[in-house]
């Protein structure tokens, strides 16, 4: 089975999603939402956040939408 391991969270990953284009990915803990690059594995943005469930990029990957443990919907701009 392959798998994927990358340094980043402080807490365990709770969700990832994968931008349309497959350029990023974004994984989701307790305490931030993290974007990385598909064709580097490095980690370009980190942002405070709910404890994060689930999560998508809406259309254009310039921003994400989490769902949280707190029932919340948070909405991130992600432009670089």
């Amino acid at each position: 089975t392959p798998t994927l391991e990358l340094a980043g969270h402080r807490t365990g990953v709770r969700a990832l999603a994968v931008a349309q284009d497959d350029s990023m990915f974004m994984s989701l803990s307790s305490e931030s939402v993290k974007i990385w690059s598909a064709s580097t594995g490095r980690c370009v943005r980190t942002m405070p956040s709910g404890y994060g469930l689930c999560g998508f990029f809406i259309a254009g990957n310039e921003h994400v939408l989490i769902g949280t443990k707190e029932g919340k919907l948070e909405l991130y701009n992600i432009q670089l």
